[in-house]
């Protein structure tokens, strides 16, 4: 799986996250960067491809890897 995640182009990432739900733009974003943002956001390194993009379209979306938006519980 690393290893798929780490090859995978660009064009088929974009395809998952459009399975998704909701158009996420990753055309300025190299594989490496997407990860760094999951690894950063999340503490841990994706298990799939699935996981990689939904992370990373959560961050882009203000919101945490369940959904949550940031800030949610703050008063």
């Amino acid at each position: 799986m690393e290893d798929y995640i780490s090859s995978a182009p660009i064009e088929e990432l974009k395809a998952i996250g459009l399975a998704e739900g909701g158009d996420v733009d990753f055309t300025n974003m190299s594989l490496g960067q997407m990860k760094a943002i999951f690894i950063s956001e999340n503490g841990f390194e994706p298990k799939s491809p699935r996981e990689l993009v939904r992370g990373v379209k959560m961050y882009l979306k203000n919101m945490d890897i369940k959904g949550v938006p940031f800030g949610a519980f703050d008063e």
